[in-house]
């Protein structure tokens, strides 16, 4: 494995690691000049991936326990925005699996239109109760990560200035949707908990290419929300910390 430093070492360090199977350069390439005037930008560089050296892939498991010793080494432990991003994705998981509990009808809201219907034909659930389960969820959903995000900008890191506090956000939502997309939409919903046994045979993963499509679009989409954040969360990081 090897990392690539850009900037000021004095500002606040932020890694950037690749999708699996992605080289670093095209996938930060045009976003490393951005982020290297508010932050330290690391880059990870995986094995079996770098033009510079001849290695071979091991496992993500291996490739992780390298990142941690780097982050041990060379920072003395310390990436706050790094940890905020794996926090941020982990509430993200957790506030999903307390609405589904053990039972993937909890949250039939997320399955597709054809699943759905087959429930409902056969009288698992209402889909009223449904329909009022999904927006008392992405209410709470969505008003815990907001407050999330807030205390990243504010109390943690007290940024009060509009471009800093973008790119925090910035970065956070669009990992937290790629990871939404890849991690738990792909991986964790094509395991056998997520199955619901009378509508077996219909299809309800994701395919590849709907994910890369919806979350590039959400990649987009979000630059709008991570600004509209910033405003606001800067104007109340100044009134806070500068009364």
């Amino acid at each position: 494995m090897k990392t690539y430093e850009f900037g000021d070492k004095n500002k606040p360090v932020i890694l950037l690691l690749p999708g699996t199977c992605c080289h670093w350069k095209a996938t930060f390439g045009e976003v490393i000049p951005l982020l290297g005037s508010s932050f330290y930008v690391v880059c990870v560089s995986y094995d079996g991936f770098d033009e510079t050296e001849d290695t071979i892939f091991p496992s993500m498991i291996e490739e992780t326990e390298k990142m941690e010793s780097y982050i041990q080494e060379r920072f003395d432990g310390r990436m706050k925005l790094f940890m905020e991003t794996v926090l941020y994705c982990l509430v993200y998981m957790l506030l999903v699996k307390a609405v589904k509990g053990n039972n993937p009808i909890n949250c039939l809201f997320f399955s597709p239109k054809p699943v759905r219907d087959r429930v409902y034909g056969i009288g698992l659930a209402n889909e009223r109760k449904v329909s009022k389960r999904e927006k008392v969820f992405y209410t709470w959903f969505l008003a815990a990560l907001i407050l999330l995000l807030f205390v990243f900008v504010v109390p943690v890191n007290r940024t009060q200035d509009f471009k800093t506090a973008f790119l925090e956000l910035y970065l956070i939502l669009v990992v937290g949707n790629w990871f939404d997309g890849i991690m738990i939409d792909r991986f964790w919903v094509s395991r056998k908990s997520w199955e619901i046994p009378q509508a077996v045979g219909i299809p309800y993963v994701k395919t590849w290419r709907r994910i890369f499509i919806s979350r590039s679009i959400g990649t987009v989409v979000y630059i709008p929300i991570a600004a509209g954040l910033a405003w606001l969360f800067v104007k109340l990081s100044i009134r806070i910390w500068q009364g």
